[in-house]
């Protein structure tokens, strides 16, 4: 469901084209975020990488050429928050604390870096760019993106908590 949310919201008027071969500012992984703090990494990222990289890869249009790099582990990249999900979502306790907001915002950083090097890969192989231009190239939209989605998550904070609480989930092995 929160995949369909996604896709969703990167087809909507939210979105924000700002370069030519794809790339925009929108809220679509805020849902990536949410299953991979949810569910960990290891699910985290087969939703992430897998089925949400593939429908946005066959929605965006650009063939199957690019989705090792940008859809696989670009999207994919997003369960490095998963890593962190029982500090930052830990059982029984609702309310902010400093400790799981850091990491909220550390982890999400993290899947961010990561976002941008397997792009700027792809940038490199497949179209030929400079790793500097490459780089230069993501800096331009994911940023912007991974700023909104972190801004959403401390807003959605405690909401994510009673969540957790009320319908708590079997951690991965």
């Amino acid at each position: 469901m929160l995949v369909a949310f996604a896709v969703a919201l990167d087809l909507s008027v939210f979105k924000f084209k700002i370069v030519p071969n794809g790339g925009s500012i929108s809220l679509a992984m805020l849902p990536l975020f949410i299953v991979a703090l949810r569910q960990g990494p290891l699910k985290g990222f087969i939703v992430t990488g897998i089925v949400y990289g593939f429908i946005n890869c066959l929605v965006d249009g650009y063939g199957f050429v690019y989705f090792p790099f940008d859809y696989l582990l670009g999207f994919g990249s997003i369960a490095i928050l998963g890593f962190f999900r029982k500090w930052i979502l830990p059982s029984g306790k609702i309310g902010y604390n400093f400790k799981g907001i850091l990491l909220l915002e550390i982890g999400v950083i993290l899947s961010g870096m990561a976002r941008i090097v397997a792009s700027g890969i792809s940038g490199v192989v497949f179209f030929g760019l400079t790793p500097h231009d490459s780089l230069i190239y993501q800096l331009l939209y994911i940023p912007a993106s991974i700023g909104l989605c972190l801004v959403a998550l401390i807003a959605l904070y405690i909401p994510l908590q009673v969540i957790n609480k009320r319908y708590p989930l079997i951690p991965n092995l």
